[in-house]
């Protein structure tokens, strides 16, 4: 389930931050653009709300790897790599 391995959060006026634990994939929306950071403060991310539905979850998650250009690493590949 990707609600136990992804923290997303979204603003009232639409920002994301995204947090993948899987791969330790970070994102954050802002200003209509994707960037790879995290870059709300702790004070802004008080007024995010914690999104907990699944397919909102793939939707937004799909959204921000294509636009950045960051794919899943599988765990796999890591090994097979190292081996």
């Amino acid at each position: 389930m990707l609600v136990n391995s992804v923290l997303l959060r979204r603003s009232d006026d639409a920002e994301i931050e995204l947090f993948d634990e899987r791969d330790s994939f970070i994102a954050s929306f802002k200003n209509g653009k994707w960037v790879k950071a995290l870059v709300f403060s702790d004070y802004e991310l008080e007024d995010f709300d914690l999104i907990e539905d699944e397919r909102e979850i793939e939707r937004v998650l799909a959204e921000a790897r294509a636009a950045l250009g960051c794919p899943l690493k599988e765990l796999s590949d890591d090994r097979t790599k190292s081996a």
